[in-house]
């Protein structure tokens, strides 16, 4: 069994399962997913990572991580269900939380959203530094990655673009909010953002 970090607060679970990685020295994406999910087709999701009862065996005893509790507190799920049909909500929430492929992106409406979501993930240098601050690391924060925001709603900053593309590219792969991410992000960068940055990584 993989001892998976908690979830910080709004972090993203794609994040969690990142960070396990990273704290394992796991550098193989296949040996990731045979860790956390004995199996190597498991797809990679920003949005909605399903195999959600699979994930949870991983905090047998700890009533806050239960299925249910990680898609609400963890995914994006609760933003686009609000949008859609109760019955659809129940069967995609049925298919994120079983050991099955899912077609939420589809049934909650993101991929045929006119509000477009952003290519790579993101993250805001000033919520980092008090990331590393706080926990001595980062994560990705699903505020960070909602569509049609731009702006950091506590810092009132533009959100900066990392390297990490949120495609078909990367589907078996949990890429971390690393260092070696903050370094090739963006290069249109202000000098503010930048000064940000430099902070932050000194105290990595």
């Amino acid at each position: 069994m993989a001892c998976l970090p908690v979830p910080y607060p709004d972090e993203l679970l794609y994040s969690v399962i990142a960070r396990y990685g990273v704290h394992s020295g796991i550098t193989s994406p296949k040996q990731l997913l045979d860790d956390v999910f004995q199996n190597r087709k498991i797809i990679a999701s920003v949005a909605f990572q399903g195999h959600l009862s699979q994930i949870s065996i991983h905090y047998q005893g700890n009533a806050d991580l239960t299925p249910c509790k990680l898609l609400q507190a963890h995914t994006l799920f609760p933003l686009y269900s609000s949008f859609v049909h109760p019955d659809i909500t129940e069967h995609a929430k049925h298919e994120l939380l079983s050991d099955c492929r899912h077609s939420a992106e589809v049934q909650l409406g993101k991929a045929a959203s006119k509000v477009k979501s952003p290519h790579y993930l993101r993250y805001c240098p000033l919520c980092v530094g008090a990331q590393v601050k706080q926990y001595g690391e980062a994560f990705w924060a699903r505020r960070w990655q909602l569509p049609g925001l731009s702006v950091c709603a506590e810092h009132g900053m533009y959100l900066i673009g990392s390297p990490v593309l949120i495609s078909e590219v990367h589907r078996h792969q949990f890429i971390a909010l690393s260092p070696h991410v903050l370094l090739h992000s963006s290069p249109r960068l202000t000098t503010k953002k930048l000064q940000c940055l430099q902070r932050m990584l000194s105290n990595y």
